[in-house]
């Protein structure tokens, strides 16, 4: 089993954090504890969430769970955007890479249930 470090979808994701963490630093004073606390907080448990998955057997219910918090990061991200807290450019950019890990995930899950069968 490679190290979580090592693993695509861990680089990308560690990318895409790095990328949330810098736009948040952009949210207006008043939204910076709220709305950009979130979205730190979410792409962390991202990440623990992938280096949790990597290192046991029945992998689903974690990566199920993985997509569900991906999904609600698309959403404030989204939301993010259409408050003017982040700019057009860097929203579709920050898009692109939860839609890439998305569909690493989504591979991910199913070869862990064919695997399974």
């Amino acid at each position: 089993m490679p190290k979580s470090k090592d693993i695509i979808i861990f680089k990308k994701s560690y990318e895409l954090a790095l990328d949330i963490f810098h736009s948040t630093k952009l949210f207006p004073k008043s939204q910076r504890f709220l709305m950009a606390n979130r979205l730190e907080e979410l792409t962390i448990e991202i990440l623990e969430r992938i280096i949790h998955a990597n290192e046991i057997r029945n992998k689903p219910p974690i990566l199920k769970e993985l997509s569900a918090r991906l999904d609600r990061l698309r959403i404030l991200i989204r939301l993010s955007k259409n408050l003017t807290y982040i700019d057009f450019k860097r929203y579709e950019r920050l898009s692109l890479n939860v839609d890439e890990i998305g569909r690493m995930l989504g591979g991910w899950i199913k070869y862990c249930v064919k695997e399974r069968k």
